[in-house]
């Protein structure tokens, strides 16, 4: 099977995984991901692309990728997961200070969760 990475950017989801050395004949992959591990709510035929990008919304996913031949898909590859837990609130408790010609800002974390 494919070995799946994921990264996430925000609200944005990345998926890239690397077809297998052992199975050169792969004609397309698909994409499986649901809201619990191993579950599919949604399968999605990628063709021969091995990246691909979506918006997800708040929650957790559990996605696979499984390389097909001529539509039928193969074993699956590793699961990984993705989670968004919304855009970050605005920085608490900012202070701007000047010596100078030097403007300093300092500001507390925000706190990750819904505006």
């Amino acid at each position: 099977p494919p070995a799946l990475t994921a990264e996430t950017d925000g609200p944005i989801a990345r998926l890239a995984w690397t077809p297998p050395l052992e199975t050169p004949w792969i004609t397309g992959y698909r994409l499986e991901a649901g809201v619990s591990p191993g579950g599919t709510n949604v399968a999605l035929d990628v063709g021969s692309q091995t990246a691909f990008s979506t918006t997800v919304g708040i929650g957790t996913y559990f996605a696979r990728v499984r390389g097909t031949v001529d539509g039928i898909p193969g074993l699956p590859s590793n699961e990984v997961t993705v989670t968004y837990t919304g855009a970050p609130s605005r920085p608490l408790a900012p202070v701007a200070s000047v010596s100078g010609s030097v403007v300093s800002l300092r500001w507390l974390p925000s706190i990750w969760g819904p505006v």
